[in-house]
């Protein structure tokens, strides 16, 4: 009997913007016969951020290369929007071996990356108002840059 299963993704950068290309390594593994790798397309991927659907302006899937009972594909996202974990989602029923046998639904985190496309707020810490300076006068402002992985810039 022969069994599907896409494997955990990991993607090759920690954080990425809509602005981003971001390539994952999915691998499909087949116990049995093999299968069609033409079968397995882009479109049988939903890409989630934060458990919620996205679409990227761009997805496309290679298939690479069989290793044994892996199959080697690279999916490429360009343009992912909104903030959050991404994760992938292989629709029910979309790999198919030679045998009938088809996938369950499966979901891959890729649980390494982060889409952050929130543009950094600044605040500062006074009011900045019209002041005279005089040349062996000190005078600073603290500014505070926040982006949405909460990393704080001062």
């Amino acid at each position: 009997m022969s069994h599907l299963l896409p494997s955990q993704a990991t993607a090759t950068m920690q954080y990425a913007n809509n602005e981003a290309t971001i390539t994952i390594p999915i691998i499909v593994t087949d116990t049995g016969q093999g299968f069609n790798t033409s079968s397995f397309i882009s479109s049988d991927i939903e890409v989630l951020v934060d458990n919620n659907t996205v679409s990227p302006e761009s997805k496309t899937l290679t298939f690479n290369n069989v290793n044994g009972n892996n199959y080697n594909y690279v999916l490429t996202l360009y343009g992912v929007p909104s903030d959050g974990v991404l994760s992938l989602m292989i629709k029910d029923k979309s790999i198919q071996d030679n045998f009938g046998n088809k996938n369950v639904l499966t979901e891959l985190i890729v649980s390494n990356l982060l889409i952050d496309n929130t543009k950094p707020t600044i605040s500062f810490s006074q009011t900045l108002e019209t002041q005279y300076i005089s040349s062996n006068s000190n005078f600073s402002v603290d500014i505070t840059i926040t982006d949405y992985t909460a990393r704080h810039y001062t």
